[in-house]
């Protein structure tokens, strides 16, 4: 939630430092207007949903994460490029499975990292 208040204030011309107070992008975002921020993951599923319908797309993943999760692999690993896994895919199963790693790895996300090795799992 916070992230994408320091997007918006970054967008204004402002400094990206995050508001975690009222109000809230929806009610109050950009240049004061509501303002709705979604990643570009969110959207690239909208055309999916529209043409196989909803019910197909809350087949995939878990009970309380529906739909899919896209990684990209690269470094030493076997398996490089952008990968769509279920939502509730294991890091195990994205790092070792699919990109058939068997070194140390560095996994990044939105703002942290951390190294696991093989025999961590």
């Amino acid at each position: 939630m916070w992230r994408r208040t320091a997007l918006i204030h970054s967008m204004e011309g402002l400094r990206g430092e995050p508001t975690v107070k009222p109000p809230f992008p929806a009610e109050s975002g950009y240049n004061g207007k509501p303002t709705n921020v979604n990643n570009v993951e969110t959207f690239a599923a909208i055309p999916a949903i529209i043409l196989k319908g909803a019910k197909w797309f809350s087949s995939i993943g878990t009970e309380k994460s529906k739909g899919t999760k896209v990684f990209a692999l690269a470094g030493k690993i076997n398996n490089v490029g952008l990968i769509e896994v279920p939502m509730g895919t294991t890091l195990r199963e994205v790092i070792f499975e699919i990109g058939e790693v068997s070194e140390m790895v560095k996994i990044q996300g939105n703002s942290d990292w951390w190294s696991i090795r093989r025999v961590s799992f």
